[in-house]
């Protein structure tokens, strides 16, 4: 999702600047593009949610942290729904996946997998949280090879989980 809205905001836009049908379209379009978190974080005041009584620890995908400038809002909707944040070593640091990167690089991509998973574990957190499902496969894969089953959930579906009915 992060990565979509990091391509739909920024790349689309880069493609079609110098087409004077489409510039102004893609300008408008991008301008409503906005991520999970930041909708929810903006427009989820009214929720209320069960607390999720667990520690978790967050992993910054690169596009939602770098390219969007979005670290926040994830945590401030973690926190609000009850989970004992625990921010692990490099929690902003890649974790190695980067789309067809980790098939093209697969040597350097499991090395900072490897980098990552140990960050995580160190962390002592009993959950992952995160906002790309790229990252999500990657690291939720890094944690099974390893024999080690720590939950590894989409912000959303802890916050879905959380709602109170």
């Amino acid at each position: 999702m992060s990565t979509c809205v990091e391509v739909l905001k920024h790349h689309f836009v880069e493609h079609l600047k110098d087409d004077p049908a489409w510039k102004g379209r893609a300008e408008k379009f991008a301008a409503k593009v906005v991520d999970f978190a930041s909708f929810v974080a903006k427009h989820g005041q009214e929720l209320k949610y069960d607390r999720i009584n667990t520690s978790v620890t967050y992993h910054d995908s690169c596009h939602m942290k770098r390219a969007l400038g979005v670290w926040k809002e994830p945590r401030e909707l973690l926190d609000k729904a009850g989970a004992n944040l625990i921010e692990m070593k490099g929690c902003d640091e890649c974790c190695g996946f980067g789309g067809s990167y980790s098939i093209k690089m697969a040597d350097i991509s499991k090395a900072i997998l490897d980098k990552k998973i140990t960050n995580i574990e160190a962390s002592g957190a009993q959950m992952v949280a995160l906002d790309c499902p790229g990252c999500k496969m990657q690291i939720s894969g890094g944690l099974d090879n390893k024999g080690n089953n720590l939950p590894v959930k989409h912000t959303a579906e802890l916050l879905a989980e959380a709602i109170k009915e």
